[in-house]
């Protein structure tokens, strides 16, 4: 069992390595170094930012817990984590919309305006998810006339009274199950034959470590629900349910850094920061020149210009379906699969 600092170095750990320092780099890698992804991706690493330090905002501050204008910065700390899950979980929700208009293409949204309308109403949707929780924590959790109600704090520690978390957590988790069914579409969709031919390998992979995610967000927010609730009800004291409850805790608060590891792991962005292939079971990419004749990427890492604009366009496998990272931007290459 790890000592109560250990514990706080450790989550705090995996919220700089995760949120404060891989997000923030990997968004600066998207915009700049020629790696093209959907403003969707952008703001889904966006919301995981906002995520990493609403959950940090704590262990930043430096007045004592008793002193009566934290009561201040608890209540901001309340309102921003309900809002930031709920805004995690939409976001990650839009991404696979934003996969599914991508890969099914529907007959009304070949029409650019209807793209780029969908885009941005993918994009806000997050962004008024969280203002509308962290305006309604403050409305049920803010003290009346200073006296504190049902929803208020403790006097002497950051413990919310109420039980608003736990319809945040339910609404997480009933987004979540609605981006799972639309997994579950869009993996029957894609991996029937006559749409496997025409999707490429990288954005199977992609929709795969994409569903592991998924999963992954609504296991862990299901046991973090179940064991809070089960503390509450049963006032659980032993030490090895504290035990489970903190590696629960952990269990959720990694999500910036599993968002950053699966927005990083493709070669493309490997090839930005300059590693050629560092991962065995990433597939060398191959560039073919107009004179049809292919290099490559590792063979003559001079050909790779971090976009597609040189002439030169990846090889096929198969012909029909560009074998480049599934959420590339739609101007990158017609055969780009639109976001994410």
């Amino acid at each position: 069992m790890l000592s109560p600092s250990q514990q706080v170095q450790l989550y705090l750990a995996i919220q700089i390595i995760g949120g404060h320092i891989g997000l923030p780099f990997l968004i600066l890698t998207f915009l700049w170094l020629n790696v093209a992804r959907s403003k969707v991706v952008v703001h889904f690493c966006v919301s995981w930012i906002v995520f990493s330090v609403s959950y940090s905002l704590l262990i930043y501050v430096s007045l004592p817990l008793e002193a009566p204008s934290t009561q201040g910065i608890c209540l901001l700390s309340d309102a921003m984590t309900n809002g930031a899950l709920i805004m995690t979980s939409v976001s990650t929700f839009a991404l696979w919309l934003n996969l599914w208009f991508g890969i099914l293409q529907p007959v009304w949204f070949q029409a650019h305006r209807f793209k780029n309308g969908v885009e941005s109403l993918l994009i806000s949707i997050p962004y008024v998810g969280f203002f509308a929780t962290f305006f309604a924590t403050y409305a049920i959790s803010a003290p009346a006339s200073g006296i504190p109600n049902s929803n208020t704090f403790s006097d002497t520690y950051c413990l919310s009274l109420g039980n608003m978390w736990i319809a945040v957590d339910l609404i997480s988790i009933s987004i979540l199950g609605l981006a799972t069914l639309l997994d579950i579409l869009i993996l029957w969709s894609v991996f029937r034959k006559p749409l496997y031919n025409k999707t490429s390998s990288a954005a199977r992979k992609f929709l795969i470590k994409l569903s592991l995610f998924g999963a992954y967000r609504a296991a862990s927010l299901v046991l973090s629900l179940v064991v809070s609730i089960k503390a509450i009800d049963d006032e659980i004291s032993s030490v090895h349910f504290l035990d489970l409850e903190y590696a629960v805790s952990v269990l959720q608060q990694t999500g910036p850094l599993v968002a950053f590891l699966l927005l990083s792991t493709s070669a493309d962005v490997w090839l930005a920061w300059g590693f050629l292939f560092p991962l065995h079971w990433i597939q060398p990419f191959r560039l073919r020149d107009t004179s049809q004749k292919s290099h490559t990427i590792a063979s003559h890492p001079s050909k790779y210009s971090g976009s597609l604009t040189d002439g030169s366009e990846y090889d096929t496998l198969p012909a029909s379906a560009n074998d480049s990272e599934p959420f590339s931007s739609p101007t990158s290459s017609d055969h780009t699969i639109y976001g994410p």
